[in-house]
């Protein structure tokens, strides 16, 4: 697709400075909208704002910074303007659910709708079980970093080797709804 030649461009400037660069997984039957998703692992705790500018040059349009996300306007070599998000993590335990948790589009955002409906958070920081005490106190207790061990605790485990084949909305769909503990009400 367009947008991995540019992620392509950028690769070999990118892995000069950052420990890891990876284009998060997006739905091979989605059109590009002229989105790029990057995940980033800063381990040696670059100045990522100034890193970047040198990286990009003069096809810089726009820069914003939101936490560890460096949104970018950026026009491509091939002329198009596209808009580069930029996700810094600045350890592999905090790369990886970031990189997964990014992946096939909306699958995390609905997934998470459904985890948090039985007390777990499936989140870009790793996979807990939320805890309320009897004050009504929210408590997140760390279980893993791996979202993948998170997918088999919700119910996925006969089908998780299923996962790295979503191409689809509806393989999202077809996938979320197989946990027997799924139910649809939860997003009515």
């Amino acid at each position: 697709s367009e947008m991995s030649s540019i992620f392509g461009s950028l690769l070999t400037d990118l892995k000069k400075h950052f420990s890891k660069a990876e284009l998060s997984r997006s739905l091979k039957s989605k059109s590009d909208h002229g989105d790029i998703d990057i995940v980033l692992l800063n381990s040696s705790h670059l100045p990522v704002e100034q890193t970047l500018r040198e990286i990009l040059g003069s096809d810089v349009l726009d820069f914003n910074k939101n936490g560890n996300i460096y949104s970018v306007l950026y026009r491509s070599s091939v002329g198009k303007d596209v808009h580069i998000d930029f996700i810094v993590s600045s350890s592999e335990e905090e790369f990886l659910p970031q990189l997964e948790y990014l992946s096939f589009n909306d699958f995390s955002g609905i997934l998470g709708v459904f985890a948090r409906r039985i007390h777990f958070n499936y989140g870009t920081k790793g996979f807990f079980k939320i805890y309320i005490d009897k004050n009504k106190r929210y408590h997140y207790i760390h279980i893993t970093n791996d979202l993948k061990k998170g997918l088999k605790i919700l119910g996925y485990e006969p089908i998780l080797s299923e996962y790295d084949k979503i191409e689809s909305v509806d393989d999202i769909v077809k996938f979320i709804s197989y946990s027997p503990l799924f139910s649809s009400e939860y997003y009515v």
